[in-house]
């Protein structure tokens, strides 16, 4: 069932991915505005919309944190690492680092996680996973950028990013218990929609400006040891010291922790690395490559969880 789910819902993708490929290939067509529209006026609409309409549980506080330690353990571990390995001065490291903050878990999480537990808990797995968004703008970015400037200067341009912000307001928008009228909610559906498009269209347009078509083994292997070893184990970690010691978590969260670990590279993420021109080209086919890699990853971690717990 869930590698049905996943056809059904990847196929779309890679529509709209072979989609900006042609448009790229056989065009003129200039990524880094489209990355700037993205990064600059629609995900802070997203954001805000996602967090002033979520429902926030304290019962459910734990979630976030969770996936936010592990972002954090595994992105400046992969950073540090890529360091030690490659060349002073390689931004591949840098690259690394932007990566390595979190994964899809949106267009194949959700489906998948409202397969497993049901429309009653996709606000829980939604705020579950809101800190990937923060930290793909704040932390991965920093990571991005740290190649070409100093840390202050990475720091400032980090706070220049209007997602934080939107984030920012979203919250307080909730926290004071205001409703968004529903002309802005039925435009945060299409900014949601748009950002799918954009964000699929931008790896296969990524894709159509390498000059010719050349797999970085290495630099994959660093970033599978990250994606398909670190994220895993970390998930799996924490779903062990819940189990014996802190047996605060139902056991849908813990498939919700597997799910969130094992989902592809984040499509965001192809915005930034095109913005600060990072490794474009690259980071689309790392995306594209995970995302195949997702139809047999995923169904494999939740055959996983089952036999470990």
């Amino acid at each position: 069932m869930i590698f049905d789910i996943l056809i059904s819902n990847v196929l779309p993708l890679y529509g709209l991915i072979f989609l900006g490929f042609i448009v790229g290939k056989f065009t003129d067509l200039d990524v880094k505005p489209i990355a700037t529209i993205i990064i600059y006026a629609i995900l802070p609409v997203v954001m805000f919309g996602a967090t002033a309409t979520m429902e926030f549980t304290a019962k459910y506080f734990l979630p976030p944190v969770i996936i936010a330690s592990i972002s954090i353990i595994a992105s400046t571990t992969g950073y540090l690492i890529a360091g030690k390995i490659l060349e002073d001065g390689d931004k591949r490291q840098n690259l690394i680092g932007l990566l390595s903050v979190g994964g899809n878990a949106t267009y194949f999480g959700v489906p998948i996680a409202l397969a497993i537990a049901g429309k009653e808990w996709l606000g829980v797995y939604m705020v579950m996973v809101m800190p990937i968004f923060i930290f793909d703008a704040s932390l991965g970015y920093y990571f991005g950028v740290r190649g070409d400037f100093s840390i202050k200067e990475s720091l400032l341009r980090v706070v220049k990013l209007p997602i934080i912000y939107g984030a920012i307001l979203g919250f307080i928008v909730n926290a004071i218990g205001v409703e968004p009228p529903q002309l802005f909610l039925d435009y945060w559906e299409r900014f949601t929609g748009t950002l799918i498009v954009l964000g699929m269209m931008m790896i296969g347009a990524g894709l159509s400006q390498m000059d010719r078509f050349r797999f970085d083994w290495r630099f994959f292997t660093g970033i599978a040891l990250v994606r398909y070893i670190l994220w895993p184990c970390l998930g799996i970690a924490w779903i062990f010291l819940d189990l014996y010691v802190l047996h605060l978590l139902p056991d849908t969260i813990h498939t919700f922790i597997i799910l969130v670990c094992a989902c592809p590279l984040g499509a965001n993420t192809v915005a930034y690395a095109t913005k600060i021109g990072l490794f474009p080209a690259l980071t689309s086919c790392m995306v594209l490559v995970t995302t195949i890699l997702a139809l047999a990853f995923i169904p494999f971690m939740l055959w996983l969880q089952t036999v470990i717990f």
